[in-house]
């Protein structure tokens, strides 16, 4: 997993790529909460570059919403990929 920010007004867009599962759990948590303390009111998760990911990362990204909820910051997920 890879994950490149940007600050955008009080948006602190997160780019992530490359495959989020279980192993990079600890690393996707770290993210969150330095997004959290950022200062942004508005959190967005760019997930387009994305290649895989688990139902454990998939956990993780509902866990970041209650947690970013629960402060008051808005969370969006921008280009998720479906693959048949």
């Amino acid at each position: 997993m890879h994950v490149a920010e940007r600050i955008q007004d009080d948006t602190l867009v997160l780019m992530i790529s490359g495959r989020v599962t279980f192993y990079s759990r600890k690393v996707f948590q770290a993210i969150v909460n330095n997004a959290r303390l950022s200062g942004a009111k508005h959190i967005m998760f760019n997930i387009q570059g994305v290649t895989f990911m688990d139902s454990a990362a998939l956990g993780g990204l509902a866990l970041a919403y209650l947690n970013l909820k629960e402060c008051d910051l808005v969370m969006s997920l921008v280009g998720p990929v479906i693959w048949l």
